[in-house]
């Protein structure tokens, strides 16, 4: 097999979602991070228009998360749900507790944002 090395331009392409054929198939939602996300359950890819990155080092999504529970738990949510945002809690909680020097406030200074470029 060979695989021909992408040009930056093409790159962006690909995460905007559009095809050789300049036709758009997806709206990639998240601009400052890409890559394949699989869901664990059946190894299937989640489509780009259908995911968002937070990282664990970010105070924001760290304050976040217990909304996010409490919206899961007003809505509805499924045990399983509830139980899979609780471990995530705990899981975030002891990588924080573990490295308190990589946790900080958001930025995206200096950083490159693929939908700024979408929009160009």
């Amino acid at each position: 097999m060979i695989i021909k090395q992408a040009t930056p331009e093409q790159v962006v392409e690909f995460l905007m979602g559009i095809g050789t054929r300049g036709k758009t198939m997806t709206t990639k939602l998240d601009g400052k991070f890409y890559g394949d996300i699989f869901k664990a359950k059946d190894n299937s890819k989640v489509p780009d228009d259908e995911y968002v990155v937070f990282l664990a080092k970010d105070n924001a999504f760290a304050a976040m998360l217990p909304l996010y529970h409490a919206e899961c738990m007003r809505l509805g949510a499924d045990v399983e749900q509830m139980v899979a945002v609780e471990r995530l809690i705990e899981r975030v909680d002891a990588w924080r507790e573990a490295n308190p020097d990589k946790c900080k406030t958001p930025d995206a200074a200096g950083e490159r944002m693929l939908d700024s470029e979408m929009t160009k």
